[in-house]
């Protein structure tokens, strides 16, 4: 994979139409040139393609959990390798329309904290 294709998929800004559903505007996502789950799709035997969103999806999380101290995704409930791909190809057999990063917004509401429920 060369540096200019990579560096092209990181600088690229995605708008996603599909925040949670209870916000009211788009929230601007960075992201990759591509996000559509066709390309999420073709990237199941990129080991390194596969690396890279694993990467993105740590930091999206990570910048929602910045926005939001008191309502987290806990280190111990983020998903990691087969089982985060596993939950974005379920997102994605439910949403083929949606961009792949949108279960970005679904990942953060399964897994944050609720502080208020009861348990």
């Amino acid at each position: 994979m060369t540096r200019a294709y990579v560096a092209s998929m990181c600088l690229l800004v995605h708008f996603a139409a599909y925040a949670a559903e209870d916000e009211e505007l788009p929230v601007a996502v960075f992201s990759y040139s591509d996000t559509s789950c066709g390309a999420w799709r073709e990237s199941a035997t990129d080991k390194y393609l596969r690396a890279q969103y694993s990467s993105w999806f740590r930091g999206f999380v990570s910048g929602y959990n910045k926005g939001n101290p008191g309502n987290q995704v806990q280190l111990e409930r983020m998903l990691e390798g087969k089982a985060l791909f596993l939950f974005v190809d379920k997102y994605c057999e439910d949403n083929p329309s949606n961009p792949f990063v949108s279960a970005a917004f679904q990942l953060v509401e399964e897994l944050r904290e609720r502080p208020n429920a009861t348990k």
